[in-house]
């Protein structure tokens, strides 16, 4: 059963269910449903603190400027845990000597749990039978468990979500920064024999084999995404002569003497970006510039100028994915020059035009305002379409041409107006871009739709392992097991359909 409830934000507890808590956050209906089940488990409970023997305890910490190249041994820490394992390769070292200090040393079957930052007690795993000469940092909790509980139930039990609940309601409301050791050991722990234990952890790869199996047929996504691709960027090269690049090869380049231009910036001489126009625009049909298809607005005013009402900001989002509503605020609280924007017309960032932030005002956007970090454009829609302009603009081609022309003394680079302005673009009848608009339009349509569907697969397959985490002790039982096998029968085959018609 699942922990998480669409109840109301906060519960109603009887008196007898309340602690000696005040925070609201305390009573969570997430934590009130992770309570609960330890509460009406009907095996017998024992503490995570019994279950540790006596050499649990932090890491240790070398300090930074004893760290070395290569040699010494490797101290662990918790970007090197996962619950895939520990991550050896990337650990820093420190010398030989440190492997003396026997409360950090790694041994086998240890349990070791991130107990600091974002993912702490969330990062956890159990060490190999043979793990190489290591120690931990102070961010990591290691231990040994008695005899007669396995170390990978252990782990499992500890990522299940009640515990992983029990666990953040402390860490979230107390205002601490780590997991303390009293918190750790008072968790929860049952006491089930080791051939139950095994059970489970069988029952868990079950349903983890069925999760892989579930996202195994995802190749035929792999290749309908393709195929949508290649027919988008298809359009652009015989439509609108406009190639995807070329993948990179070098950094910088050594470039012959007579083709050196007047320019110093390594840009210029970057294989990877294009800072010709003449390059750019090479296998055009025909060609304008923006200059003469469009007019940017360079009235930027102070936010009173334009209403004595709320004034709404607008945002543009990244990746090409259009523009929302940020807030609405008093005119006199927005500090220096805004534009106001009209409906139709196209907002580009001057700082994240090479990250996608190009966007077409909606009607729903229509008054509101734009920093000078933000040029507003107006087509001449009889010269070119605005929706074929933005898809230009976010086109890889022109990703690197803006890349070399962004200017400035911060790492914050901007285009500068004369740059947008003499921006060559293909030059059409209005009725060629319709069709090219057309097809584009279904090319991308189709896209979305199987990137949709391979999204949902992943997320209902993650969901299988969620479900297997909500109820761990219930994985021994075969009538559990084969209630999670139908529902990932259910969901395949939901899966399978939505290929085949997106294949279509």
């Amino acid at each position: 059963m699942s922990i998480v409830s669409e109840k109301p934000l906060i519960e109603i507890l009887p008196p007898e269910e309340q602690h000696d808590r005040f925070d609201i956050n305390y009573y969570l209906p997430e934590f009130i449903h992770a309570e609960r089940y330890i509460e009406n488990c009907d095996i017998d409970l024992t503490t995570l603190g019994d279950v540790m023997t006596d050499d649990a305890c932090y890491g240790v910490l070398p300090p930074s400027s004893s760290y070395l190249e290569e040699g010494g041994i490797s101290l662990v820490r918790s970007s090197n845990v996962s619950n895939s394992g520990i991550d050896y390769e990337s650990a820093v070292r420190v010398p030989s000597e440190w492997i003396h200090s026997e409360r950090a040393r790694i041994k086998s079957n240890d349990v070791l749990i991130s107990i600091k930052g974002a993912r702490a007690f969330f990062d956890m795993c159990v060490a190999s039978d043979n793990p190489p000469d290591a120690i931990v940092n102070g961010s990591i909790f290691r231990f040994q468990c008695k005899e007669g509980f396995d170390p990978k139930f252990i782990v499992l039990w500890l990522l299940s979500k009640p515990i992983q609940s029990m666990v953040f309601r402390e860490r979230t409301n107390l205002g601490i920064s780590y997991i303390s050791q009293d918190i750790l050991k008072k968790i929860p722990f049952p006491k089930i024999e080791n051939q139950k234990q095994q059970l489970i952890l069988r029952g868990y790869n079950a349903a983890v084999e069925m999760k892989d199996e579930m996202i195994s047929f995802l190749n035929e996504m792999v290749h309908a995404k393709s195929l949508a691709r290649n027919v988008i960027s298809n359009i652009y090269r015989d439509k609108l002569g406009m190639e995807e690049p070329s993948a990179p090869v070098l950094k910088v380049r050594i470039v012959d003497s007579s083709k050196i231009q007047d320019r110093l910036d390594w840009k210029t001489y970057d294989p990877n970006l294009i800072s010709d126009a003449e390059k750019l625009a090479k296998n055009f049909p025909s060609k304008t510039f923006v200059m003469d298809v469009a007019g940017i607005k360079d009235t930027y005013k102070p936010a009173t100028t334009y209403s004595n009402d709320d004034v709404k900001l607008i945002r543009v989002k990244l990746y090409g994915k259009g523009a929302e509503l940020r807030e609405t605020r008093a005119p006199n609280s927005i500090s220096g020059s805004v534009a106001q924007a009209d409906s139709g017309e196209v907002v580009v960032s001057r700082i994240d035009c090479t990250q996608g932030a190009v966007a077409v005002v909606s009607d729903e956007l229509d008054g509101g305002v734009v920093s000078k970090e933000f040029f507003l454009i107006r087509l001449d829609e009889t010269k070119l379409r605005t929706q074929l302009f933005v898809r230009i603009l976010l086109h890889k081609r022109y990703v690197q041409y803006l890349l070399s022309f962004r200017t400035g003394a911060t790492n914050r680079l901007r285009l500068d107006k004369d740059v947008l302005m003499e921006l060559p673009l293909p030059k059409l009848p209005t009725d060629q871009q319709d069709a090219i608009l057309d097809e584009l339009r279904i090319a991308e349509d189709k896209l979305f739709h199987v990137e949709s569907i391979e999204a949902d697969a992943h997320r209902m397959a993650d969901g299988l392992v969620e479900l297997a985490l909500d109820n761990v002790i219930d994985l021994s039982e075969d009538s559990y097991l084969s209630e999670l096998s139908e529902t990932a029968k259910a969901i395949k085959q939901k899966l399978l359909k939505q290929v085949k018609e997106a294949l279509q």
